[in-house]
């Protein structure tokens, strides 16, 4: 997992493109296969036992993804704030650019960041 760069796209909104490597994406689809193939039944096949290929045949070849990527994505994204040095004060928003299985990963997340606040000339005033 790294941090590919960041933007700083109005006074509180940064925008993080996070790559995550393609060998921790397809570990984390097997897991997650392993996790879920005791749900999924097959005709053909007894309960848990059908083959990874014949799930994404029937399915979809992205029937895993989706919880591959929810394992994934708080650590990549931690893993990128600490590396831009950021506060975040609420949940991002994440745009997908790539997924495929034997490509890395590329997500973009859209951080709100505590405002900078300046403060002005405050000694001498009379209240």
């Amino acid at each position: 997992m790294s941090l590919i760069s960041v933007n700083k796209k109005e006074t509180n909104l940064y925008e993080l493109k996070i790559g995550i490597d393609a060998d921790k994406f397809n570990a984390a689809i097997s897991r997650v296969y392993a996790k879920q193939v005791k749900n999924i039944t097959v005709p053909g096949f007894r309960a848990g036992k059908a083959p990874r290929a014949i799930i994404e045949k029937m399915y979809g070849k992205g029937v895993f993804y989706d919880d591959a990527l929810n394992a994934l994505l708080p650590g990549a994204l931690d893993e990128a704030v600490k590396e831009a040095g950021i506060d975040p004060v609420d949940r991002p928003e994440i745009d997908i650019e790539t997924l495929e299985e034997d490509k890395d990963l590329v997500l973009t997340a859209t951080v709100t960041v505590r405002p900078e606040v300046e403060l002005g000339e405050y000694k001498g005033v009379s209240a």
